[in-house]
């Protein structure tokens, strides 16, 4: 689920509107699952928060990974490649996902 999360709120979603709600958003998502009973691995809402820079991580990795099979012959399709990944840089920024890739590496 926190994967789903991720790739709508880090790629789909403009960054600044994300940013200017990422509270609400996150605390609603999280509730949502907590109150219907979901059985996930967190074991509090900051857990949940700082696993989502783990996940959006995992969101850039995926992007490389796949962005040789993607046919950019259109402008329509070079354009969905380049704003995907500027909102993904972004939502990574904003996550401050450096500091979780420093925390993995020591």
């Amino acid at each position: 689920a926190l994967h789903d999360l991720t790739y709508f709120l880090g790629g789909n979603m403009d960054t600044d509107l994300f940013v200017s709600h990422e509270e609400e958003l996150l605390q609603a998502y999280y509730d949502t699952l907590t109150h219907a009973g979901a059985d996930f691995v967190f074991s509090n809402y900051q857990d949940f928060r700082s696993r989502l820079a783990e996940s959006a991580v995992h969101l850039l990795t995926w992007l490389i990974a796949m962005a040789p099979s993607v046919d950019l012959s259109s402008d329509r399709a070079q354009l969905l490649v380049e704003v995907f990944f500027r909102r993904t840089f972004a939502f990574l920024k904003h996550l401050k996902t450096d500091a979780f890739l420093r925390d993995e590496l020591e």
